[in-house]
């Protein structure tokens, strides 16, 4: 398909998609700032139990001290008398060093 509209068409495909990732990019920073939660002033709400420790939180977005983001899921709970809150990715590696998070729409 590119061979049929040529060297300048394709280019011009490509330079109309780099621009509108960047501006999905942009509109997502400015999505996110606006939203962001401290994990010091809140943390996600674990409701959900199962074959698991204590409780589940839904899946949410959050950014390590590293500026690193991920999709995480929060666990939270009493073990041996202990509380913990840890997060966890989608490959069930955790997640350490976690400063903010923002909910998934």
């Amino acid at each position: 398909m590119i061979e049929s509209i040529g060297i300048f068409g394709g280019f011009t495909i490509l330079i109309a998609s780099i621009l509108i990732v960047r501006e999905a990019i942009r509109y997502f920073k400015r999505k996110k700032e606006m939203e962001w939660i401290l994990i010091n002033d809140e943390k996600p709400i674990c409701y959900e139990h199962g074959n698991w420790d204590g409780l589940k939180s839904d899946p949410v977005i959050c950014q390590d001290k590293d500026g690193e983001y991920h999709v995480a899921i929060c666990y939270e709970g009493i073990l041996d008398g202990t509380r913990f809150f840890d997060w966890y990715d989608k490959n069930d590696f955790e997640l350490k060093d976690i400063v903010k998070w923002i909910e998934l729409d």
